[in-house]
């Protein structure tokens, strides 16, 4: 849909090198390629973002052997990774040629972090793909999102833990050594004892209310990184209590009780006389 409807109405606007677009103001005809790379370089990844989605819908023609289309998909699949918008990214790689998709490509080699960031699978995994060897474009991209990554699991980690040993943190916050995580927690006003037992200080936060899908993320993600610690023990079962009311608990009422019961109430007729 949006390779065939999505693309802007731009009307040129003689001797002056300018265009008019339909949700923008006049801008300067300079390559969009170069837009995007400052705003990249300066860590605007949200400004970055309409750039690179320009960018796809003015290269929807072009053909899947360009070799700079698998960057640009490649570049697009990061900057929705690192803004955690998950729901486009999934809607990104559906639209992609299979061509591009080729076995070995920084492309595929994204799309397998984002599936293990989505499934929530393998955060540890994540972070080894992500410090791995990228090219020279997708370097500072990979680096932006394993910062922004670590980010978003302390702050996981404040809302769900009182305490966590410091082997385990350092596996989900993707750091390389307990030393780095142990500063990084120390940074955050956490204390880390002897006994490699990390302390997580809560600290009151503004109360923002989520609803829809939002809602459904923060909660699966609450849940994943619970259940990955939590042990259930199941016990012998409960012996089981007598019903007082069961008629195999009812005590049949003895053959003397009964004769005797039955001569009292003879007893008590009036007498015929």
């Amino acid at each position: 849909w949006r390779r065939s409807c999505g693309r802007p109405a731009e009307v040129e606007t003689p001797g002056c090198g300018l265009r008019w677009k339909g949700r923008r103001s006049m801008e300067l005809e300079a390559p969009l390629e170069g837009m995007l790379e400052e705003k990249l370089r300066a860590g605007d990844f949200q400004a970055a973002r309409p750039i690179i989605e320009e960018i796809e819908l003015r290269d929807a023609d072009a053909p899947s052997t360009d070799p700079r289309i698998p960057i640009v998909y490649a570049k697009q699949l990061f900057l929705y990774l690192i803004l955690n918008d998950m729901h486009n990214a999934r809607h990104l790689w559906r639209r992609i040629d299979d061509s591009c998709k080729t076995d070995g490509s920084e492309l595929v080699k994204v799309h397998a972090v984002a599936s293990l960031l989505w499934q929530r699978s393998d955060i540890p995994g994540a972070f080894n793909l992500l410090r791995g060897e990228w090219s020279e474009t997708l370097k500072p991209l990979a680096t932006a999102l394993r910062d922004g990554l670590q980010k978003r699991q302390l702050s996981l980690f404040e809302k769900a833990y009182t305490s966590v040993t410091l082997s385990t943190a350092t596996a989900a916050l993707g750091f390389t050594s307990d030393a780095d995580t142990a500063a990084a927690c120390t940074a955050q006003g956490w204390h880390v004892d002897e006994a490699g037992v990390i302390r997580v200080t809560k600290r009151p936060a503004a109360v923002k209310e989520l609803q829809g899908f939002e809602q459904l993320e923060m909660l699966s993600h609450h849940v994943t990184l619970l259940e990955r610690q939590s042990v259930t023990k199941i016990g012998p079962p409960a012996p089981a209590t007598p019903n007082p009311f069961s008629s195999a608990n009812a005590n049949p009422p003895s053959s003397s009780s009964s004769s005797s019961s039955s001569s009292a109430a003879v007893a008590s007729l009036p007498s015929a006389n």
